[in-house]
């Protein structure tokens, strides 16, 4: 589901138990923050307005996280000087999670 400024996935796991709930939203983590500290009460305000299937969802959640994602500069060249090794696919870059709301996050 997308909406203003966010994006929502939902997703099984292992055979639908447990699953996974992702927000994507902007940034509201500080430099100074530990950013792997996450307040359910923060996302249920985010989403107090949205469809009522996601506030189901969220009444369900027993564990949450946060992070930040990076957005890299992109390297000039993938091969070594000596053209021995080359890096390809993710293994190369910074990958955002649903290129589709990039300009979001």
């Amino acid at each position: 589901m997308t909406g203003p400024h966010v994006h929502v996935v939902f997703f099984p796991l292992r055979e639908g138990e447990p699953c996974n709930l992702v927000v994507l939203a902007p940034d509201t983590i500080s430099d100074l923050e530990d950013s792997s500290q996450a307040n359910l009460e923060e996302m249920k305000e985010l989403m107090k307005n949205w469809e009522p299937r996601i506030q189901k969802l969220l009444g369900m959640v027993t564990s949450i996280s946060k992070w930040r994602l990076q957005d890299n500069v992109e390297i000039e060249n993938w091969t070594s000087g000596q053209g021995t090794f080359t890096m390809i696919g993710d293994a190369c870059h910074a990958t955002i999670p649903y290129l589709c709301v990039r300009s979001v996050v």
